[in-house]
Formats: C-alpha cells, sequence, structure tokens
C-alpha cells in the first residue's frame, strides 16, 4: 500500500467510495484503516465515533470550498436552497449522467423511467446524446438547467454515501430523481419533501405518474421546484464540518 511507504509527517486517509460493497475494489479499505497507526486521520461517508474520524461527505468538497466563511457556506446554501429556475430554458425531460453501472441498478432505473419519457443519457452509461459536450463543454450543472429531472442515483446504496450527484441537481434547479443512503440522503441536509425517490422494492407506479403529471403541467411543475431544497440550519452543519476538520488537523500538528 502506497501510504506505507510515504514518509510524511502526517497521514490523512480519505475516501469517496463505498467500501462496504462486498467484492468490490473498494472493501479492502472497509475499517477506514483507523486501526492503521500511521494514519492520523481518516475522513469518509460513514457515521462512525472514533477519535481517529470524521464524517466529511464528498459532496462538501464540490459545493464549498476549504477556504469559505460561515458567510460564503450561507450564500450557497441560500442558492441551493432555491436556485434560479428559468422555466422557459427547461425544455428538456430527463438527463442522466453516469459513466459506468457496476451493480446494474442504474440499468433497472434507466429502463423503468425511460416509459415515462426519453431520457438523454451524455456519458459513457447508456450514451444516446452530445449536448453536454458540444453546446456545454461538459459543463454539467449549466447543461442540467435545460432539463425538468435529473436521475441521479448512487452506484450502490449504503446509509451515509451521499455523493455530488444529487447537489449537481438541486445546484441546476432539477428535480432530482433519486436512489441511494436508504434513500434518505443527508436528511439534516436536505428536503426529503424535494425529491423523488426510486424504490427497487416497489412497483414505482406512483413516481412514474408524478412524474408525468409534472412533465405535463408546467403550473405543477413550477410549484414543486419553488418548495426549499434544503433543510433551515444547512449552514450550521456544513459550517461545524469545516470546524470540525480544522480542530482535528490543527490537533495533528499541534502534536508533534
Amino acid at each position: 500500500m502506497a501510504i506505507d511507504f510515504n514518509r510524511s509527517d502526517f497521514k490523512i486517509f480519505y475516501t469517496v467510495e463505498n467500501v462496504h460493497v462486498l467484492d468490490s475494489y473498494w472493501q479492502k479499505y472497509e475499517d477506514l484503516l483507523l486501526d492503521k497507526k500511521s494514519i492520523d486521520l481518516s475522513l469518509g461517508y460513514d457515521y462512525i465515533d472514533h477519535e481517529k474520524y470524521l464524517r466529511f461527505p464528498y459532496w462538501i468538497m464540490t459545493n464549498f470550498k476549504p477556504e469559505d466563511d460561515y458567510a460564503a457556506i450561507k450564500r450557497t446554501c441560500d442558492y441551493l436552497n432555491k436556485p434560479v429556475i428559468n422555466m422557459a430554458a427547461r425544455v428538456r425531460f430527463c438527463s442522466f449522467v453516469c459513466r459506468y453501472d457496476y451493480f446494474g441498478n442504474r440499468r433497472i432505473i434507466y429502463d423503468q423511467i425511460s416509459q415515462v419519457d426519453h431520457i438523454d443519457c451524455d456519458s459513457l452509461f447508456m450514451h444516446n446524446n452530445n449536448l453536454l459536450k458540444d453546446k456545454f463543454n461538459n459543463q454539467k450543472r449549466e447543461y442540467l438547467k435545460e432539463y425538468k429531472f435529473n436521475l441521479c442515483p448512487e452506484n450502490s446504496n449504503t446509509k451515509g454515501y451521499v455523493t455530488e450527484k444529487i447537489f449537481d441537481a438541486i445546484y441546476s434547479g432539477c428535480i432530482p430523481v433519486y436512489w441511494g443512503s436508504e434513500n434518505h440522503p443527508e436528511p439534516e441536509i436536505l428536503n426529503q419533501n424535494a425529491i423523488f425517490f426510486f424504490d427497487h422494492n416497489s412497483d414505482n407506479s406512483s413516481l412514474f405518474n408524478e412524474l408525468k403529471t409534472l412533465n405535463e403541467n408546467p403550473r405543477l411543475y413550477k410549484e414543486f421546484t419553488t418548495q426549499n431544497r434544503l433543510q433551515k440550519n444547512s449552514q450550521d452543519i456544513i459550517y461545524e464540518y469545516f470546524t470540525k476538520l480544522d480542530c482535528k488537523l490543527r490537533k495533528i500538528v499541534n502534536s508533534v
């Protein structure tokens, strides 16, 4: 392992992958290296109480900068809470941007929701469209502003494993259609009522009906998208992530 050969004074392990998927490449890091004496701090998605661990999900890094103070975090949260939605530009039904479908879950979601209307897939998985590259130069969040819905399922389902995908959809004003994190993604941060959930253990007929109704009725679609996307105190919780990380790092550096 490369970390064993690293001669740095401080060592931090950070994973953005779901390390709890059976027989996956990342499962070898399931212990998050917490028992490895050379590791000073471990960061990941899990909810774990351990002196060497801090939950710091990847979506924080894609929406906030390390130097952000409370005011900057609040500005971003305010935008995520009420993203700008240009209904005239939102002319396409649904997008699906992902590279792979390791376990077949995404194909099932794609096949079933395709029965409602056509889904544009601009990445490697089910590729059928080039709008993202040709018109938006791979600027995903700008590209999503032309869509009413965005399929943003995770590649696997584990509590706490929430990536940047659902936040990309929210930032761009799309309605997320989500699966993962036991269908309760970041409940302290995200308004669960502003998200549609796909359930692999259900026939999802009510979901399909709601998507069809909102797709065909601009007034109802607009009503749905005007609700708050975030919980009331989301900026406080996110700021606390940064303050805890800062405290951990200072403690590590000062211990030498």
